[in-house]
């Protein structure tokens, strides 16, 4: 990535010095590519830590479900819902706090990439919305000029 840099920045060095067009293209083309890589990258990763945070969430309610239930079911009389091995294991694993702060960490990361996607697509339809009003406002003006 350091190299890539580099070079980039010695493209626009020529560019300023010799700017033939060639080199524009050139280092239009290599913007281009670096910032949809970039772009790339980053929905991935944002895809990858939503599908974490839904697993988890999910792996967490269950989780609770089955040590709740094995609780209770006791209480009524019935069997348990688990055998003991198991939700020792389980219970073990919701005592821990670094367990459940990574778990924590995770679902809050989905609500923030959800949130911030959501507001992405809130704002642009805000400023389309704007625009739209903007250039029927100047329309009118410019249908009610005299001449």
């Amino acid at each position: 990535m350091g190299l890539a840099i580099i070079f980039v920045a010695l493209l626009l060095l020529m560019h300023e010095l010799l700017s033939p067009d060639w080199l524009k293209e050139l280092v239009v083309d290599v913007y281009d590519s670096v910032f949809n890589m970039l772009r790339g990258a980053l929905k991935l990763s944002g895809a990858l830590i939503h599908l974490a945070g839904k697993i988890c969430t999910f792996v967490l309610l269950a989780g609770a479900m089955t040590v709740l239930a094995n609780e209770f079911m006791p209480v009524f009389g019935l069997q348990a819902f688990i055998p003991d091995a198991y939700s020792v294991a389980l219970q073990a694993l919701f005592v821990k706090p670094y367990v459940l702060a990574a778990a924590t960490i995770l679902v809050a990361t989905t609500v923030a990439i959800y949130t911030s996607k959501k507001f992405d697509l809130d704002y642009r339809e805000a400023i389309e919305k704007s625009h739209e009003r903007w250039e029927k406002r100047n329309a009118d003006k410019l249908n009610r000029r005299p001449g």
